[in-house]
């Protein structure tokens, strides 16, 4: 998949409109940390498209988004870490949606 077919269905995915994701890129990446995010878990997909199955450590990817938004994890009450979990799954099976890799949690 291209980079605008990634941009079309991540736009699509989060309601946005396509147009925007010109404002966002920035060389091989993205300002917006969410979208660079998803795009390098879209890419390290691609690179082990052909693999029967990812398992994915949601709460790596949780601590790592954490980490990444300067929000300490030892700090985050048990709310804030549950929602930080939804998201790294979110950002994670969206990033992979459109490979064919199957995600086993």
């Amino acid at each position: 998949m291209s980079r605008e077919q990634f941009e079309k269905e991540y736009a699509e995915d989060h309601d946005m409109p396509i147009e925007t994701f010109s404002q966002y890129r920035m060389g091989d990446s993205y300002r917006l940390p969410m979208i660079a995010k998803c795009w390098r878990f879209y890419q390290k997909g691609e690179a082990q498209a052909g693999r029967e199955a990812v398992v994915i450590d949601y709460e790596k990817a949780a601590r790592r988004l954490a980490y990444c938004m300067e929000y300490p994890w030892h700090h985050m009450p048990e709310k804030g870490k549950n929602s930080m979990r939804e998201h790294a799954k979110a950002v994670v099976e969206s990033a992979l949606t459109a490979t064919s890799l199957e995600v086993k949690s």
